[in-house]
């Protein structure tokens, strides 16, 4: 009965581990160009943003399938992303 419950457990942790998206922390602007960039090239990628304002000198934009961006912080509030144009 013992051995059940272990495998079981392994077999949980194996199949619960695939589809886990790769995240990647960001603190500039930079930064997170070229996050969205490599996440463009492969998606299933969560994009962290520190807390901050980042200032962009182009357009975004994210093509690819299962890409999040978010704040670390979880404060919508915390994180501005600003471009020409926008305010």
């Amino acid at each position: 009965m013992i051995f059940k419950k272990y495998f079981l457990l392994v077999i949980m942790l194996v199949i619960g581990g695939v589809g886990f998206l790769e995240g990647v922390v960001v603190s500039t602007a930079a930064e997170l160009q070229n996050a969205i960039s490599n996440a463009n090239s492969g998606g299933d990628t969560e994009i962290i943003l520190q807390n901050g304002t980042y200032a962009l000198d182009s357009a975004l934009g994210i093509w690819a399938d299962n890409v999040t961006v978010r704040s670390q912080s979880g404060s919508r509030s915390s994180v501005t992303v600003k471009g020409q144009g926008m305010y």
